[in-house]
């Protein structure tokens, strides 16, 4: 993997419907210039539930910062009736064998939705998130494909 300076807040997203994924979340935290954090869990059409998910997920450290990809990452969400996030528990194991994971938390301060001209919708959640002492904005979006 080639990494570059990091100029900017970064998502990972996928195609959607034409990558075959009946689910997206995604979450982009940027706690300051040097410190930064974007993971994407994918869910494939006809899996049951978040345990068949593909988490992927890159730290940006430094300055100008480097982004680094995150072995093992787990996304923990509660919903509120609404089917929106209410709160968030991320951790990330960076490294060959870490000792502890890096812990983040997030709650949902507002939301807004997007429904995409093929029918797909991604229901945006910003929240307020916390780790070691940081603290940010970002987003967790969730992206459902469209119905056949």
């Amino acid at each position: 993997m080639q990494s570059r300076a990091l100029e900017g807040l970064a998502t990972i997203v996928s195609g959607g419907a034409e990558d075959g994924l009946a689910l997206e979340r995604s979450v982009s935290i940027a706690f300051d210039p040097t410190l930064a954090f974007v993971l994407a869990a994918r869910r494939p059409r006809g899996a049951q539930n978040h345990g068949e998910e593909q988490l992927e997920a890159v730290a940006f450290r430094g300055e100008p910062a480097v982004a680094a990809p995150i072995e093992g990452p787990r996304l923990s969400t509660t919903y509120d009736a609404g089917e929106l996030p209410r709160h968030a528990g991320i951790e990330l194991w960076e490294g060959e064998e870490p000792e502890l994971a890096v812990r983040i938390g997030g709650e949902a301060i507002t939301s807004g939705e997007l429904l995409h001209p093929d029918g797909a919708r991604s229901r945006i959640v910003f929240m307020a998130w916390h780790h070691d002492g940081h603290h940010a904005a970002g987003s967790y979006t969730i992206t459902t494909a469209a119905l056949d």
